[in-house]
């Protein structure tokens, strides 16, 4: 396969395991660009493919398809937005599955339906490919600084086959068990994280009610028993208006469905986390959904 006028294959040509990756948002850039960095050999696919060039200028190979991707890598990491993406870029036309071979591993670092990902597995296997939800908490700022939080699901032996690539993009690297449950962590991780994100909301609207100085009463309420790492790194931004993306109002709303989805399923009732899909689902209905996750602050401030 030719990428970028290149006929010869990077597999094997380098001590550092080859690796792909697809999808090159908010998160998957940062990702590529710190493999780089740290030395593999990566190919890149984005459907716009505007969005190569800062990584082919870094020292990045750009493939023309999903499939292009994986036939250059060994080990291949898709980072997109939803479930039915996921299956399009490993099984749709030119998808990654065609361009896999036996023993390569595909990472999906998206957030989606664990039991989606768990039949995506199963077809990788039959393939001779393993397959590891790893989905990862920690935002644009995560991905850029290498810090992000990832979550592990699939092969033990896969993960440890992994691991230094993982550790090139994360600090806290987790395997926490098959198949579907990094997916499942992460569930548990953005319940956590939207009804805390409500609250540090909620906490400014009350501190503008009150009348009292914002900033001095954040000062000694993040000294105290209050502090929270989402009032922490979102109550500045809520002050200076600041409502651009590191992760998007729409992205969390659909982690947000997709868990609201299984805790229907398994009859599993969280009061406080239905008033925060509330909070995000109305922000997203009244044409929020591009902002940062801090915009659940409006719903608010209204």
């Amino acid at each position: 396969m030719s990428i970028n006028g290149m006929n010869e294959s990077v597999k094997g040509q380098s001590q550092k395991t080859a690796v792909g990756v697809i999808g090159l948002g908010i998160m998957g850039a940062p990702i590529a660009l710190n493999l780089v960095k740290s030395g593999y050999p990566v190919t890149v696919y984005n459907r716009t493919a505007s969005k190569c060039t800062a990584l082919q200028q870094a020292g990045a190979r750009v493939a023309a398809s999903p499939a292009g991707a994986a036939a250059e890598s060994d080990v291949v990491i898709a980072v997109v937005s939803d479930t039915n993406d996921v299956e399009d870029v490993l099984f749709g036309p030119a998808g990654a599955v065609e361009g896999l071979t036996s023993g390569d591993v595909l990472i999906d670092m998206s957030t989606i339906n664990p039991l989606a990902s768990q039949r995506f597995a199963a077809r990788l296997d039959e393939h001779g490919v393993d397959f590891l939800d790893a989905p990862v908490s920690g935002g644009q700022k995560g991905a850029e600084n290498a810090t992000l939080a990832i979550m592990v699901g699939g092969k033990q032996a896969a993960f440890e086959r992994c691991s230094d690539i993982l550790a090139a993009v994360g600090k806290t690297v987790v395997h926490v068990g098959p198949n579907g449950h990094g997916l499942l962590t992460k569930m548990v991780n953005q319940v956590t994280a939207a009804t805390s994100l409500v609250a540090m909301a909620e906490c400014m609207h009350l501190i503008r009610q009150t009348g009292v100085d914002p900033e001095k009463a954040l000062q000694v309420i993040l000294g105290g028993a209050a502090r929270s790492g989402m009032l922490e790194n979102y109550s500045p931004k809520v002050l200076q208006e600041d409502f651009a993306p590191g992760f998007k109002i729409k992205l969390m709303n659909k982690d947000l469905r997709i868990a609201s989805e299984l805790l229907q399923a398994s009859e599993v009732e969280l009061p406080t986390f239905a008033t925060a899909r509330e909070a995000f689902n109305s922000c997203e209905a009244e044409g929020m959904g591009e902002l940062g996750v801090q915009g659940v602050f409006k719903a608010y401030s209204k």
